[in-house]
């Protein structure tokens, strides 16, 4: 049984901004951690390549979009009631 699968016969609902808050949350941490690779890219050799700033922000935004957004997305509340 598949994971999808298996949520929707336990009735599994993602909260109201859970996928936006998944997507700003792998944005961020793929801009901030391409901006991190490409400064020390740039500190020991000098110069960023076009291709090199394409290839590592590309790369971290959809690892981020992969990995960090679920995370965020599917987080439980930390809002207090009352």
């Amino acid at each position: 049984m598949t994971g999808m699968t298996s949520a929707a016969r336990t009735g599994f609902a993602l909260r109201p901004g859970a996928i936006h808050r998944g997507f700003v949350a792998g944005t961020v941490w793929g801009v901030a951690t391409a901006a991190g690779l490409l400064g020390l890219t740039a500190s020991t050799e000098g110069f960023v390549c076009t291709p090199d700033v394409v290839a590592t922000t590309g790369t971290a935004l959809l690892l981020g979009w992969l990995t960090i957004g679920p995370f965020v997305a599917l987080a439980p509340s930390r809002r207090t009631k009352g």
